[in-house]
């Protein structure tokens, strides 16, 4: 596990864990603040940087979902045609994730958010986050 710890301008502290393989999947993560709790706050990325999950304290355990393939992590003899599909769907999401939503819906791109399990939870609605289906126009 590589750890990094700095000490930033207004005494905070911020730390990096990783980089992990975690196998494709649903995980859970849990943390105690020490002193506080109320300025403690997480974000959790995958290795293309889609956020997975984000909170404070209160959203402790947080439960998220990988998917193969990682960047740090292949499998012998390469990756399969499935696989880099996949990793062709997280390189476009990890861009697309921060696009405001109707953006990307009137260029008539997928929206990570919306895929099942999401791709990011990264809020791009712009205040309204729509959960209904997608229809091909």
């Amino acid at each position: 596990m590589n750890w990094c710890g700095r000490r930033g301008a207004l005494g905070y502290t911020w730390k990096t864990y990783g980089p992990f393989c975690a196998p494709e999947g649903y995980h859970n993560l849990s943390y105690v603040s020490d002193v506080n709790p109320e300025e403690t706050t997480f974000t959790i990325k995958d290795s293309y940087g889609l956020v997975k999950a984000k909170g404070g304290m209160s959203d402790f355990p947080a439960t998220f979902h990988t998917i193969a393939p990682s960047k740090f992590c292949s499998p012998e003899g390469g990756l399969s045609d499935a696989l880099k599909i996949q990793r062709s769907r997280k390189l476009f999401g990890a861009h697309d994730q921060y696009i405001n939503r109707a953006e990307l819906e009137h260029q008539g791109l997928p929206i990570p958010q919306d895929m099942q399990p999401p791709l990011s939870v990264w809020d791009n609605s712009g205040g309204q986050k729509s959960r209904e289906p997608r229809r091909a126009q």
